[in-house]
């Protein structure tokens, strides 16, 4: 229905570099010499066109989106892709980083809700790795922005656990409805912990 070109930003060791993809017709194809291999491509830097694209990556390459971008939602959109990933070390193993470490609480949200969503499987809360996880989420539950603290508490209220796990994540879910400083992350604590108990 329309043709444009989009912003594309390949990131290497070298720096950044950026360039244009004509898309006509729904395709688009382009090229360009970089001085080093990769390390991640975005498409659609910025986020400009209302779209629905099919652009694979590596889970190396959403990883160092992750870490690397310079745009908030960049490392947004690797996240929602990495949490695709269910099967994934890797991609576990980077959303749990990035709910920890990310500069901005709206991919520490994002990626808290992504694990959230991958402790919530039955199989996957049984898994060796769903320690990790809650742990990952039980320091976000402490997080400086509310925002991420509320997300955090609303993920562990949807993970199906048992034994240590399930008591550690309940009494810290009841010491957040008692004493968080935002109503609103007291009450997603509340409602987890009942959750929880079901």
């Amino acid at each position: 229905f329309f043709d444009v070109d989009v912003d594309v930003e390949a990131r290497t060791d070298s720096g950044a570099v950026r360039f244009s993809v004509p898309v006509r017709n729904g395709v688009g194809e382009g090229g360009i010499n970089l001085k080093a291999p990769p390390r991640s491509i975005r498409w659609d830097k910025g986020n400009w066109i209302l779209d629905i694209t099919d652009f694979p990556r590596s889970t190396g390459m959403l990883r160092y989106q992750l870490v690397n971008d310079d745009d908030v939602l960049g490392r947004v959109e690797a996240v929602d892709v990495l949490g695709q990933r269910p099967a994934d070390r890797l991609a576990l193993t980077a959303l749990i980083g990035a709910s920890r470490n990310d500069r901005s609480w709206g991919v520490r949200s994002r990626a808290a809700a992504t694990l959230g969503r991958w402790g919530s499987d039955a199989q996957r809360a049984a898994s060796p790795q769903i320690r990790e996880v809650v742990n990952a989420l039980l320091v976000s539950t402490r997080d400086p922005d509310s925002r991420v603290r509320e997300e955090a508490a609303n993920a562990l209220g949807g993970i199906p656990l048992t034994g240590t796990a399930a008591r550690d994540v309940a009494i810290r879910l009841r010491e957040i409805a008692r004493a968080d400083a935002n109503l609103i992350v007291r009450g997603a604590a509340l409602a987890g912990d009942i959750r929880l108990e079901k």
